[in-house]
């Protein structure tokens, strides 16, 4: 994951998106911070098998007291990663699906 992360965090930043360095997230993941105009989001790499890939909008701090996520990241950011994952061919199978899509994958 931290690979995955540091590739990711240099071709964001190639493309002119701020980030921060990876760091491992909990024990089972590695994330970054990348700041847009619309604001800041996490970007989290996990092995559920296969790769997960999570973008998130750094809730605010009343949302994150109360647990609430927030899904309205930015769509430049979202642009950015699925160009830069569709360019290169050691990802493949990529899909997208929003929060409630993933979990009703059986």
């Amino acid at each position: 994951g931290k690979a995955i992360s540091e590739f990711l965090k240099v071709s964001l930043q190639d493309a002119g998106i701020v980030c921060s360095e990876p760091h491992q997230h909990s024990f089972y993941g590695w994330a970054f911070i990348s700041s847009t105009d619309k604001g800041e989001n996490v970007v989290l790499i996990q092995y559920p098998g296969p790769w997960l890939l999570l973008i998130t909008r750094k809730p605010s701090v009343w949302k994150r007291l109360r647990g609430i996520p927030d899904d309205r990241v930015c769509p430049d950011l979202v642009g950015a990663i699925e160009e830069i994952l569709t360019r290169d061919e050691r990802f493949q199978q990529i899909q997208w699906m929003t929060r409630e899509g993933y979990f009703e994958i059986e």
